[in-house]
């Protein structure tokens, strides 16, 4: 993330404007695996804003930079505080958050900016073509659907929640892990399994979930087509609770484009 130069963001131990500090060796330190980085958002609610699963993030944030010898001096409730004072700092209440925990020059530096985002929303009837759904999904050579964390895949069929399996290690994903935990909530069933392509004919809804659009309900998939409201089936439900979560609010007022 590159904040503009008046942008106030925390880097190791104070409030700095963005132009104050060049982000080019920050960029550096991550492609060269010197760092971690993930990202969090946050929503409205009561007036002010609510990062969604705060505390999960930035605990596994901190695991994945100490597995990567990196360790910083804080408290996990030091970051939370420092999350919400960055937003309140830049007056923001819907927003992309990014902690990066890196190192330079044999040291390990601590940052956290963030920017304006779009409110909860949800996209329906996306029509993928090969261009988009190759760049979207992980789809391997022999037509198997993938785990991929930054856009996890689901779909409804007769009646039950797929999601493509995780290997054994491999990070599930925060968004993927509270989509599954709102389905057992509401006692739908979920099925992890290798998935097929051809294995998605005769779908009630198909769907991908992640940070810049929380629920993404597919029409078209390749030749297949599913015509099916979601609004009529248990993806509705799992929406309403995913977002309820996400805001802390009731389900209500959520943006479809």
């Amino acid at each position: 993330m590159k904040p503009n130069n008046n942008y106030t963001l925390y880097f190791n131990n104070q409030w700095l404007k963005a132009g104050q500090i060049g982000h080019e060796f920050v960029e550096h330190a991550l492609h060269f695996k010197n760092g971690v980085s993930d990202e969090m958002r946050s929503y409205g609610y009561n007036g002010g804003p609510h990062v969604f699963k705060a505390k999960k993030y930035l605990e596994l944030l901190i695991a994945k930079a100490e597995d990567n010898g990196l360790f910083i001096n804080y408290h996990i409730d030091e970051l939370m505080n420092i999350t919400y004072e960055l937003l309140e700092k830049n007056h923001l209440i819907n927003a992309t958050i990014v902690p990066i925990i890196y190192l330079k020059d044999g040291e390990t530096h601590f940052m956290i900016s963030a920017k304006k985002a779009a409110p909860f929303t949800v996209r329906e009837n996306l029509q993928l073509d090969e261009d988009l759904y190759s760049s979207i999904l992980n789809i391997s050579s022999s037509g198997q659907i993938n785990f991929c964390s930054e856009n996890p895949f689901f779909f409804i069929k007769d009646g039950i929640l797929y999601t493509p399996k995780v290997k054994e290690k491999e990070p599930t994903g925060i968004i993927r892990d509270t989509i599954i935990e709102c389905a057992i909530a509401l006692g739908y069933p979920v099925i992890e399994k290798n998935i097929l392509i051809s294995e998605i004919e005769g779908s009630e809804v198909v769907f991908f979930s992640n940070q810049t659009h929380e629920m993404s309900f597919i029409q078209r998939f390749k030749h297949f087509t599913f015509s099916k409201n979601w609004r009529d089936t248990m993806a509705m439900d799992l929406l309403m609770m995913f977002r309820q979560q996400a805001t802390n609010e009731d389900f209500r007022n959520y943006s479809i484009i």
